[in-house]
């Protein structure tokens, strides 16, 4: 692998208030574009406050990656640090235990953090990402694998429904970061992206799943992330200056089929896009 891969200039050092103000798009909103042009506004216009589960996950970014906010213990009210996370006593304490038995070897060498920017040319859309991890080599079968933190309530056995969770879509998240990481470094060999997942509760288990380019299953939701960059830039396009108000103006109209299967919905608007 070349080393242009891991060099520090080829990504961007930005903590999370620069990153966010950023005005590229990211996997998060493309995904909300997904499900409404008004759930894609408003996650552009608006700034919501961190619920107690992402405070969560993103103290054990911090602890495992060794980078990112400050983690620190304290009741509730007593916040005095801008930018630092806290947690109350019994949360802080288990985010402690779960990143001494969290297998450091899995975020050593290489890149925590990066941030990724490039110019999408298919779409002319600025795109951006923070790779939680870019490790310095290859995997031993070859693949160079982007690795990406995350913490469930469940067994890490059943990881693999949230990927295609309707209100998650993990594998958008997978195969939006495999293309900015081509388009930012021009790596051509075989690429894949890896969720390192472990459990909020004892034993604390981590369990690794791959999204690998090449399956037919990862070949669906690339054309799913594409279909939705264009549908993103023509609407950019059309609507000029305007066009995120414009977006927010479009109330969303959800109608369901009678059947167990959320994907089989479908969405009607009020005003076409």
């Amino acid at each position: 692998m070349s080393s242009m891969l891991v060099k520090e200039d080829v990504f961007q050092e930005m903590d999370d208030k620069a990153y966010f103000a950023h005005p590229a798009i990211d996997q998060s909103q493309l995904k909300k574009w997904m499900k409404s042009p008004r759930a894609f506004a408003l996650s552009r216009l608006s700034t919501s406050t961190p619920s107690p589960s992402m405070r969560f996950g993103t103290a054990m970014h911090s602890l495992v990656l060794g980078k990112g906010p400050k983690v620190v213990e304290s009741e509730r009210g007593q916040e005095r640090e801008e930018g630092a996370v806290y947690l109350p006593s019994s949360e802080y304490a288990r985010c402690r235990l779960m990143a001494e038995l969290f297998p450091s070897r899995l975020f050593k060498d290489g890149i925590a953090e990066a941030v990724m920017t490039a110019q999408d040319p298919d779409t002319g859309l600025h795109l951006k990402g923070k790779a939680d991890f870019l490790p310095c080599t290859l995997d031993s079968d070859g693949v160079y694998r982007i690795r990406d933190y995350k913490t469930t309530c469940k067994d890490s056995s059943a990881f693999s429904k949230s990927i295609f969770d309707p209100t998650l879509r993990y594998d958008i998240q997978a195969v939006f970061y495999m293309k900015l990481f081509r388009l930012c470094t021009g790596y051509e060999g075989p690429l894949g992206f890896q969720f390192v997942v472990q459990e909020k509760s004892e034993p604390y288990s981590v369990s690794l799943w791959d999204v690998d380019e090449g399956k037919s299953w990862v070949k669906k939701s690339e054309v799913s992330m594409t279909c939705a960059l264009r549908s993103l830039a023509d609407f950019k396009k059309s609507h000029g200056d305007d066009w995120v108000q414009d977006a927010m103006d479009i109330d969303p109209i959800f109608e369901f089929d009678a059947c167990p299967e959320p994907w089989q919905a479908r969405e009607i608007y009020s005003e076409a896009l």
